[in-house]
């Protein structure tokens, strides 16, 4: 008994639950058909227009001539999001372009671009701004045309951009740029392939690849007394170009390199990481052998990874037998002759060449030999009283490092440390100043 009463004791409380149950069942059904169906339609429909209307290509209903070939055979038009190729009369549309692309006029051209034999239209269009440098970039558009049996015109198109190209590149190679120990007026930028590391010789602080190295020279300091240091350096936007006379490609890309010296408040361009835009194996390729740093002439160095095989020197006689009138020599200037000539002449712009005695050049140093008893001014040793410089592709070069003063006999010396050993075809057109 005790049994069943415990079994009829559950029985109510069972009926509960089960009608609790149904009011939730039949709630939910009732919300998810009156309520969360109808809502969901309702985000889908919205979200589903919006995106037609926003990324759907749109056209004017007007075409703007954009840029055409002298003779008139290829032409370019835009039609709202369409560019419209025309050739030889006949049109094709490309909807997925840079939007930018219509807002400049396009560099147009058609010849062949990779050496094949056969034209290409080649187009240079704006592709963005660099906000950071405020550069307008440009997009590469390499377009291969090929024609079917019933003459109609079909194309592969080849892009590239600013950022794509930046990225290809830097994918492939790394860089590193520093001052070497053994001559810090030199800046060095050192390229290799991603997957090597960098070498350098612990004494001197240049690398041991010698290839993929690259020097400028440092400006001095405001008050000419030092040359500045490296405080930071960064890469510029990527700049491309159409170069129809390459060998080895039709465009070229070029990134221009930056250093923010620490005596300085602007960054400096030093010069720019360059190279070809080819077409290879059906892909955008970098033209073989075209990778390297092109340094800007205004600080150009020479390489002190070339050095003399051994040392030399050169003698320079004082061709005038003037006196000079003083003790002291404060100020001086000699152009050493170029040709085969072993004796200077003294210029009527100073005439205190005529207080040298020789002028004694060699691949490490200028040693000057004042005539006895005149003494050259202490001021002379130091920055900025004191230089030699070459001229090389008509940029004036400084080859001096340091200045000292000594004595051989009854005659002072002011030598002129070079900053590398130089080779002597190096060495021609130098002029020592001091001032």
């Amino acid at each position: 008994m005790r049994k069943i009463s415990e079994k009829l004791n559950i029985r109510p409380s069972l009926l509960a639950l089960i009608a609790v149950l149904v009011l939730v069942v039949l709630g939910t059904a009732i919300y998810h058909f009156a309520i969360y169906v109808p809502q969901q339609k309702r985000t889908e429909e919205k979200y589903t227009n919006y995106t037609a209307f926003d990324n759907t290509p749109q056209r004017a209903g007007e075409r703007t001539l954009l840029a055409e070939l002298s003779d008139g055979s290829i032409k370019l038009y835009s039609d709202g999001d369409y560019i419209i190729l025309e050739q030889n009369g006949q049109e094709t549309e490309f909807s997925d372009w840079n939007e930018n692309f219509s807002k400049a006029k396009p560099q147009l051209e058609y010849y062949d671009f990779n050496h094949n034999g056969n034209k290409d239209i080649v187009i240079l269009a704006l592709d963005n701004k660099d906000s950071y440098y405020d550069i307008d970039t440009y997009g590469l558009y390499v377009l291969t045309p090929s024609v079917d049996v019933d003459g109609n015109y079909d194309y592969t198109v080849y892009y590239t951009n600013s950022n794509g190209w930046y990225s290809k590149l830097f994918n492939i190679v790394h860089a590193q740029l520093s001052q070497p120990s053994s001559s810090p007026k030199r800046v060095q930028l050192v390229m290799d392939y991603r997957d090597v590391n960098f070498n350098y010789n612990v004494e001197t602080g240049l690398p041991y690849n010698m290839e993929w190295a690259w020097f400028v020279t440092a400006p001095k300091t405001a008050d000419k007394t030092a040359y500045c240091t490296v405080g930071d350096w960064d890469y510029g936007p990527c700049l491309i170009s159409l170069d129809k006379t390459l060998d080895n490609g039709g465009a070229t890309a070029s990134i221009n390199v930056y250093v923010q010296y620490n005596e300085l408040e602007q960054p400096i361009v030093i010069g720019s990481i360059d190279c070809v835009i080819n077409i290879t194996n059906g892909n955008l390729s970098i033209g073989s052998k075209s990778l390297h740093f092109t340094p800007d002439m205004t600080y150009y160095s020479s390489d002190p990874l070339k050095v003399a095989e051994k040392d030399w020197s050169r003698t320079y006689t004082n061709a005038s037998k003037d006196a000079f009138t003083g003790n002291t020599l404060s100020a001086l200037s000699i152009v050493l002759p170029k040709d085969a000539s072993d004796s200077f002449t003294v210029s009527a712009y100073k005439a205190n060449a005529n207080a040298i005695d020789k002028v004694v050049l060699s691949n490490r140093e200028i040693r000057i030999y004042a005539k006895a008893g005149i003494a050259f001014d202490e001021g002379l040793t130091k920055l900025p009283h004191y230089d030699a410089t070459v001229i090389v592709k008509d940029v004036v070069y400084s080859i001096v490092e340091t200045a000292a003063i000594s004595t051989e006999g009854s005659q002072q010396v002011l030598t002129l440390k070079l900053d590398k050993s130089y080779p002597q075809d190096e060495l021609t057109e130098i002029t020592l100043t001091l001032e």
